[in-house]
C-alpha cells in the first residue's frame, strides 16, 4: 500500500490497484444529519466516491461500489442519494471513456496512465524506478510547497519587546 492505493502485480506482469484504507479507517465521513449545507455533504459524498472508483482498477469496482455504499449508509445518506451519485458517477466516467476511445483509436491500443507524487527525498526516485518497466504508467514528482507558502510565511510583524505582556524577562535585583 502507497498513497491510498494498493497495487497487485499479476503473473502476466500486469498491474492492477485498488483504493487502499489503512486497517485504523474508521470510514466517518460527514455526517448526513449534521448542522452543514446539502451542497458539502452531497460533495463530500461525491468526492468519496470519485476517489475510491478512480483509484480502483475496473476489475474491483463492484468491491468498491459496496464498500462505498456501506461507508455511506453507516453516515447515514439515503440510498436514493447513494445511487443517483454512483450512477452520475458511471454515466460520466462512461460517457469519459467513449469519448477517450474515439479520439485516441488511431493513435494506440493501450493508453498511458499519469500519476503524480508527492516529492519525497529517495522514496520518489525508487518508486519512478519500480514503474519505468511500464510504457503505459508514468509517474511524476509534484512539490507541497507553493508559491503563496514561500512569500506569505510571516503574516504578522513580530509584536515588540515592550508591548507584550505577562511576560518576564529578566528582573535587575541589587541584593540577588
Amino acid at each position: 500500500p502507497f498513497l491510498n492505493i494498493e497495487i497487485h502485480k499479476l503473473p502476466d506482469g500486469k498491474l492492477t490497484y485498488k483504493h487502499y484504507t489503512k486497517p485504523t479507517y474508521s470510514g466517518r465521513l460527514l455526517h448526513y444529519h449534521s448542522q452543514q449545507p446539502y451542497t458539502y455533504k452531497h460533495n463530500c459524498a461525491r468526492n468519496f466516491i470519485h476517489q475510491t472508483l478512480n483509484l480502483t482498477y475496473h476489475n474491483f469496482h463492484k468491491e468498491k461500489t459496496l464498500f462505498i455504499k456501506n461507508t455511506l449508509r453507516d453516515n447515514h445518506y439515503p440510498s436514493k442519494i447513494i445511487n443517483k451519485l454512483l450512477h452520475e458517477y458511471n454515466e460520466k466516467t462512461k460517457n469519459n471513456t467513449q469519448n477517450h476511445i474515439v479520439q485516441t483509436s488511431n493513435l494506440s491500443q493501450q493508453t498511458t496512465k499519469f500519476f503524480s507524487l508527492t516529492y519525497i527525498k529517495n522514496s520518489s526516485d525508487k518508486i519512478k524506478r519500480l514503474f519505468s518497466d511500464y510504457k503505459n504508467i508514468k509517474i511524476a514528482p509534484k512539490n507541497t510547497s507553493t508559491f503563496k507558502s514561500k512569500i506569505f510565511t510571516k503574516l504578522k510583524d513580530p509584536t515588540p519587546q515592550m508591548k507584550q505582556s505577562n511576560i518576564i524577562y529578566k528582573i535587575p535585583c541589587k541584593d540577588c
